[in-house]
């Protein structure tokens, strides 16, 4: 199970069918890969929390929310088991984590209810503390960063003239392969999060 860093490169390792060449496949490209998929995979998941206004006003500051990367919807005023399509709100974004209700003027003490999408860590990476990353999406991070591990290997072996076009060839298509799967795994998720059932012939 991936959990930290350690088991997010052997993971990347496994995927490259490389775990014993440390020299080419270096702790530094795999790091660089996983912080590239990371961004790839902040934009999957999306949260919701309930957050209790402190000080009544249009614009509210909502970085209270932990590891918010960016804010998709609010819904006002919110109460357990109420209608979120039916009482989201126009807002827009005035600061990093801060949004101005254009309709409505939030009042101290009622709740707003966030969708949001989250700034994900694998601890020891960058010195995050924790993983935060569900366990069942550790392969889609582990194929994205082969992914671009393989962009990098092929950028960096694309400089030699004196490199055979068939590892070229090689690096570019399993990086494409890698990706390709990524997405097909995310493709899935979303469909069982919020199924369409005529894209998926029913």
């Amino acid at each position: 199970m991936a959990n930290d860093l350690a088991s997010y490169r052997t993971l990347v390792g496994q995927i490259l069918a490389t775990a014993v060449d440390s020299s080419t496949w270096t702790t530094e490209i795999i790091d660089d890969a996983l912080r590239h998929a990371m961004n790839l995979y902040n934009r999957l998941p999306v949260y919701e929390i309930s957050f209790t206004v402190s000080t009544t006003g249009r614009e509210q500051d909502l970085s209270g929310i932990t590891d918010i990367d960016e804010i998709l919807a609010a819904a006002y005023p919110w109460s357990d088991g109420a209608d979120f399509a039916a009482r989201m709100r126009d807002i827009r974004s005035v600061a990093d984590q801060t949004i101005y209700f254009e309709d409505t003027e939030p009042q101290e003490d009622e709740v707003i209810r966030v969708r949001y999408t989250k700034q994900h860590k694998i601890k020891d990476l960058d010195s995050a503390a924790t993983t935060n990353i569900a366990t069942r999406h550790a392969r889609i991070v582990g194929l994205a960063a082969a992914s671009h591990a393989c962009v990098t290997r092929f950028r960096q072996l694309s400089e030699n003239p004196a490199t055979p076009k068939e590892a070229l060839d090689a690096l570019r298509l399993a990086a494409s392969a890698y990706m390709d799967e990524a997405r097909e795994l995310i493709a899935n998720h979303r469909r069982g999060v919020n199924p369409h059932w005529t894209g998926i012939g029913l």
